[in-house]
């Protein structure tokens, strides 16, 4: 290419706003000089421009510094701020002792203070036995929790003995003292149905509303929490708490189990009945006998008529009968105008 132009250094998306890192530029800027042709004189280019626009002084700073001078972001690790559970993940792998010589001599900067305080850790809690990981030990590590969220939840499991409400106090005590660690943050179960309350965003478009979704964070959220509950329930079983584990499995279905369709049907009915409502869509399948559209939109499936297949642009809702919705190109359409 001859030019390569950038007109943002800064970018939005639903997730919020952030910078282009050096990386993504050079990716960008590689572009440009790259051989090209000529199509009319046949003259090969062999060198490019690369444009950055900014709109005030601070983001030209940043991509004066940053960009064109190709200044790397700083390199951080946080290996040394969790060394209890790292040891516990190489411990499948080596012994003690292996272990310790090897970090010795990488560039953690550890010393022999600290890995000896980690390793007395992982002793207290049964998991390390003359240098070797003990059965629960190693069950712990396949499972990839952290020991001390581990050896809390086995105390809380032993102190609570009524099997049959054990999964909902799971529910409380393991997210919650589990959300204090640094390595991993599930979230309370609770906060699942909270973040439900921001799936949608509602933008004035057209005469009407159009219906964002926040794909991120209740998804993400109700994974991280069920894998979390399906970890505690298999460490329950490998203890001798069965029952336990049969109530833990139990909240986990119902955890599994929250419908985002019956969300999203209530959103999109309860907005219909006061305004002209549009959602976005991506046409993948088109019936020429019908000039229909056809998408699936949080589980629902979307007829679009006279919406064509590769159709990415909002639609009006004109119907919504369980979980189908009819829809219609916006009055504005291009395709309408022709």
């Amino acid at each position: 290419a001859l030019w390569v132009v950038i007109y943002d250094p800064v970018w939005n998306t639903r997730m919020g706003e952030f910078r282009i890192d050096t990386n993504d530029f050079l990716q960008m800027a590689g572009r440009a000089g790259r051989p090209i042709t000529n199509p009319i004189t046949g003259k090969v280019f062999t060198e490019g421009r690369v444009v950055v626009l900014s709109t005030d002084q601070r983001e030209h700073m940043y991509v004066r510094s940053h960009l064109i001078n190709q200044e790397p972001e700083p390199v951080i690790s946080s290996f040394e701020r969790d060394l209890v559970y790292r040891f516990h993940g190489f411990l499948l792998y080596r012994n003690a002792n292996e272990v310790r010589r090897l970090l010795l001599k990488s560039l953690a900067r550890l010393s022999k203070k600290e890995l000896v305080k980690a390793f007395r850790a992982l002793e207290r809690m049964g998991f390390l036995v003359e240098g070797e990981l003990s059965e629960l030990g190693k069950f712990v590590a396949e499972l990839n929790l952290h020991p001390f969220a581990a050896m809390r939840f086995i105390k809380g499991l032993k102190s609570w003995r009524n099997a049959e409400d054990f999964g909902k106090r799971a529910c409380q005590l393991v997210f919650a003292e589990v959300a204090n660690e640094t390595s991993s943050l599930p979230p309370h179960v609770r906060e699942y149905n909270d973040l439900l309350k921001w799936r949608f965003v509602e933008k004035p478009y057209l005469n009407g509303t159009l219906l964002l979704v926040n794909y991120l964070a209740p998804q993400t959220i109700r994974d991280r929490a069920a894998w979390y509950m399906y970890s505690f329930e298999k460490l329950a079983e490998f203890t001798g708490f069965k029952e336990h584990a049969l109530s833990i499995m139990r909240e986990r279905f119902v955890l599994e189990g929250l419908s985002e369709v019956e969300r999203a049907i209530s959103k999109l009915s309860s907005l219909l009945q006061s305004k002209e409502a549009y959602i976005e869509v991506a046409i993948r399948e088109f019936d020429s006998s019908s000039n229909t559209g056809k998408s699936n939109w949080l589980g629902l499936d979307v007829y679009v008529e006279g919406a064509p297949r590769g159709w990415t642009e909002p639609v009006k809702v004109v119907k919504l009968s369980g979980r189908r919705v009819d829809a219609v190109l916006p009055e504005n359409s291009a395709l309408l105008s022709k």
